[in-house]
């Protein structure tokens, strides 16, 4: 590629431009994929290497082409790509738990899921969430207190698999892909888990349990 791209904040114009460049033909096929790859351009413009980009921006295309990964979801003027994971019966596990389990093995998701985009620890639990089932009304029995961490390390564990699944059947890096996710959330990890939560608000049908999910919202990231 002739451009040369120097490590500073680029226009919309110039990271279109270099997509062009980059992707050829393929940028005129990549359809709702350029919104992502867009800010992947921009994110590792202002934070790392671009000569990483001519590599790793055709395998996310032909990645994300090639997968049901994400869902789109409006929220306001905002469009956001939500991960979907995990999937296939282990949905229909947490699926099928008590409420406060149900929502913290989705907690459990996005948790796990943010810890391993940015390279941090896999958290074990979310601390706030659990002193609250033991010290707010209802409050939990030991039993729903156990029960709550059984399904958050099931539920972490299953994500982390079907994301090493994913990289590896789409012959991706695990740098290529933790740049996708940092970069969709633009380098902010409390906003990437929130962009999670709310992606598996849906989950939740009825007012009240709808209600209660979104009102941990306020629980950020890794608390």
């Amino acid at each position: 590629m002739n451009t040369v791209v120097k490590n500073k904040k680029m226009s919309e114009k110039e990271k279109d431009e270099l997509l062009k460049e980059i992707l050829g033909q393929d940028y005129y096929k990549a359809g709702n994929n350029l919104p992502m790859l867009n800010k992947v351009i921009g994110f590792i413009s202002d934070t790392n290497d671009l000569a990483t980009l001519t590599e790793i921006i055709p395998l996310l295309n032909s990645a994300l082409a090639n997968s049901r990964l994400f869902a789109i979801i409006s929220s306001g003027t905002s469009v956001f790509s939500v991960l979907l994971f995990p999937v296939g019966s282990m949905i229909n596990i947490i699926n099928a738990y008590q409420l406060g389990v149900k929502m913290y093995s989705y907690r459990a998701i996005a948790y796990s899921i943010t810890a391993w985009a940015f390279n941090k620890p896999i958290p074990i639990s979310s601390p706030r969430i659990i002193s609250n089932s033991k010290n707010r009304f209802p409050v939990a029995s030991h039993n729903e207190i156990t029960e709550k961490h059984t399904a958050w390390k099931k539920a972490s564990q299953s994500v982390i698999k079907e994301i090493d699944q994913f990289v590896l059947s789409n012959n991706l890096t695990k740098n290529s892909f933790q740049l996708l996710l940092q970069a969709m959330s633009d380098g902010n990890q409390q906003k990437l888990c929130d962009f999670l939560l709310r992606g598996y608000e849906k989950e939740f049908k009825g007012y009240h349990s709808k209600a209660v999910w979104k009102s941990n919202y306020s629980i950020k990231y890794p608390g």
